[in-house]
Formats: structure tokens, C-alpha cells, sequence
């Protein structure tokens, strides 16, 4: 009975190491992102990687991570840049006037705003629904995989459970795009500190009380500026 008690402890062990390993292997690497999307020669050149991402092409994990992290040591980075459109693409959802015509104008508005704010979840959705109404199946696969692409490299930067392992994010918005995928609902959020904000969620079967996300590349201050 005390080996095979023994064989499960270090069974469990391992998996454990398994998973810590793993989380400690898809981390982002600020430094290292920041050099190498700006290298031509390297496999993580961003525009390269645009070029994938807007293609809807295969992306491995480190490309989905250098993608979504690099863009925040682009010049164009304004993380708290507002919405210009956003009354206009509520009007045509609001009045459910979904004719060829709306349905352009919809797409052109949320092209506009992705310009802007090109991780916003909520936006690629509507995106996928004009495509489904537009029958362009081609484009609705796409934005599916751009919507996996910023979901996996989000959600591999950490476990969200404490905050030390807090979920990176680039745009506040998708601090809940986290709680959506997770299937959590807010409860309250607060500021913990300078890098760091935590959400409080509603009861839920997985007994998350909060999730941790660090914002630190939203104010500026991690030790990895922009130039």
C-alpha cells in the first residue's frame, strides 16, 4: 500500500512540474519579443507575422505571443485610444436592419475601429456574424482564427490565479474577453497595483474567486520601454 501511495505521489508530482514547466515556457518574454519582431531576418518579424494573422494562416503559440505582445512596441500602440465608431455599429446591431447596404457599412466601421483597437474580441465577433450573413465563408474562418490567435496568447502568459501568474494583457477590453473564455462573470474590479489589476467574479463551478491580470504594458511601466 505505502509503494503504490508513493508511485501516485510522484505521479502527481511530475504532472505538476508538467504544468509549471509549461506555463513557464509560454510566459512572455518582453525583451526578447521587443528585438525580434523588429529583426527582418527573424522567423518573428512582425510584419511577417501580420501577413499570417490577416491571412488567417497557421500560427505556432510563440507566434501567436510575439504577434499580440509585439504590437505594443509599435509606434502605434495607443492603448487607451476611444472608440470613434462604436455609436454607429451599435446603431445598425440596435435596429436589426441587416440588408446587403447595413451590412457593408457595419464591416466598414469595424475595419475602421480594428485599425485602432485590433484585439477587440466583441468587434471580431460582429465581424464573423456579417460575414455568416454575408455567406463569406472564406473571411468567417479567418476572423475565427485571428479570434484563437489573441485567446492562446492571452491565456498561455499565465493562469490568472494569483499575480505573480496574472493573465498579460494589451487592451483593457480583453481583460474581459479572459472572463468570457474562462466562462466567469464580473463581480467587481480593483487596482492592486501599479502592473497589476484583479477581478472579482460571480460564484462559479470552478471556485475562482478573482482573476489577476498585469496591465503593465497598458501603463508603461514594465522595465521594457519603447524606444
Amino acid at each position: 500500500m505505502m509503494q503504490l501511495k508513493r508511485v501516485f505521489f510522484v505521479l502527481f508530482l511530475g504532472f505538476q512540474l508538467v504544468l509549471f514547466s509549461q506555463n513557464a515556457m509560454y510566459k512572455p518574454q518582453f525583451k526578447k519579443i521587443k528585438k525580434q519582431i523588429k529583426k527582418k531576418k527573424s522567423k518573428f518579424y512582425y510584419p511577417n507575422l501580420v501577413k499570417k494573422y490577416s491571412r488567417g494562416l497557421p500560427m505556432s503559440l510563440a507566434e501567436k505571443q510575439y504577434f499580440y505582445y509585439g504590437y505594443a512596441f509599435l509606434k502605434s500602440y495607443t492603448p487607451y485610444q476611444l472608440y470613434k465608431y462604436n455609436q454607429k455599429i451599435n446603431g445598425i446591431i440596435m435596429s436589426k436592419d441587416y440588408s446587403q447596404n447595413n451590412l457593408q457599412k457595419l464591416l466598414n466601421y469595424i475595419n475602421l475601429e480594428l485599425a485602432i483597437h485590433p484585439f477587440d474580441i466583441r468587434l471580431l465577433k460582429i465581424k464573423k456574424f456579417v460575414y455568416k450573413r454575408l455567406h463569406d465563408l472564406q473571411n468567417l474562418k479567418i476572423v475565427q482564427q485571428q479570434i484563437e490567435v489573441i485567446k492562446d496568447a492571452i491565456l498561455n502568459s499565465g493562469n490568472g490565479l494569483t499575480a505573480p501568474t496574472a493573465y498579460v494583457v494589451v487592451f483593457e477590453n480583453n481583460q474581459y474577453d479572459v472572463l468570457e473564455f474562462l466562462g466567469l462573470k464580473k463581480k467587481e474590479k480593483k487596482y492592486l497595483n501599479k502592473n497589476t489589476e484583479v477581478i472579482e467574479v460571480n460564484e462559479n463551478s470552478k471556485k475562482i474567486k478573482k482573476i489577476y491580470f498585469n496591465v503593465g504594458l497598458l501603463t508603461g511601466r514594465l522595465n521594457t520601454k519603447k524606444k
